[in-house]
């Protein structure tokens, strides 16, 4: 009845043991042998893979080498090594005046409790005259800072604000440890996502791992409705990974006119958002269904026609180049 975790810096290692298969005999037997140590001594045995810096100063890199000077051998504690249960502002307490130059001075840091009450937008209510409670909601703007070990219940509960609340700006922040448990889930819910590695003021090499960040931003009433999966967001991902990752910046302007012309979304006609999310004109059909045979009897002009036109023109400059 004990949860065992083990730290490994193999990332397919820590993919097969949760997966509980593989291709190569050698780790399919690895995971047989373990399956079978739980079923022995009834523990559960969690994997979590951690940076192989963090393995060095631990001590553990160099005991397999002959060296008995380094880490937990020199008295260093073995929970310092451990931060499964930090938070990230717990691991850089840098991290939250970062988060606020270019999320703002308004931005709320939620706690544990504030993950089931404040980040559903319930900011306490009062009873009316017949005494029901009526509760009081306001949005904002909210970082979620969960533990690791404890990500997957905070994503749970984030999911569930979005379903209900759609007026709200969530940040994420999490180290990436242990994230077969809740990596999916922020991918799914995340309208964009990036990676910070730990060599900055505000994350520093100290913290071994990268810094995972998700923003989602509010839903708009009109087409596309939420900007997952847009072209605009998909760059922005991509493009603030290389700047973190081959620049030492801390990205705070790029961030900051995010956020600016997110928010001016609502105030821009349909098809102007449309352009600036997906370099193009808006469909002219919102809703076709597949097999409908009065929209298959339409021809094809308007937006598709003159998409096709393009796409034609630019493969006879390339074919004649």
């Amino acid at each position: 009845n004990s949860v065992l975790l083990m730290a490994t810096d193999n990332q397919v290692v820590e993919s097969c043991l949760y997966k509980g298969n593989s291709t190569s005999p050698k780790l399919f037997d690895l995971v047989v042998r373990l399956k079978l140590v739980e079923l022995k001594y009834g523990v559960k045995l969690m994997v979590t893979h951690v940076s192989g810096k963090r393995m060095q100063a631990q001590g553990t890199d160099g005991v397999s080498r002959g060296c008995l000077k380094e880490g937990v051998a020199m008295g260093k504690l073995m929970l310092d090594f451990c931060p499964w249960g930090k938070s990230c502002l717990e691991v850089s307490p840098n991290l939250k005046g970062w988060i606020t130059t270019w999320a703002g001075k308004e931005t709320e840091f939620l706690t544990p409790k504030d993950w089931f009450l404040r980040g559903h937008d319930l900011r306490g209510g009062a009873f009316n005259a017949k005494g029901y409670w009526h509760s009081r909601i306001t949005s904002g703007i909210y970082v979620w800072s969960p533990p690791p070990a404890a990500a997957d219940a905070c994503l749970e509960e984030l999911r569930k604000a979005r379903m209900k609340r759609k007026n709200s700006t969530h940040i994420v922040i999490i180290q990436r440890l242990m994230t077969p448990t809740w990596l999916k889930q922020l991918h799914k819910c995340s309208d964009c996502i990036f990676s910070i590695p730990a060599a900055h003021p505000f994350w520093p090499s100290t913290s071994y791992e990268p810094l995972t960040v998700g923003i989602l931003f509010p839903y708009i009433s009109y087409r596309p409705f939420q900007l997952k999966k847009t072209f605009k967001m998909c760059y922005m991902g991509r493009r603030l990974c290389k700047v973190f990752k081959e620049n030492h910046l801390d990205g705070r302007d790029i961030l900051l006119k995010l956020l600016l012309e997110v928010r001016r979304y609502e105030t821009m006609s349909r098809s102007m958002v449309w352009r600036m999310l997906y370099l193009g004109r808006e469909p002219p059909f919102p809703h076709r269904l597949k097999g409908d045979s009065h929209h298959d009897a339409v021809p094809t002009t308007g937006w598709k026609r003159e998409n096709d036109q393009e796409y034609q023109v630019e493969n006879k400059k390339v074919k004649s180049k």
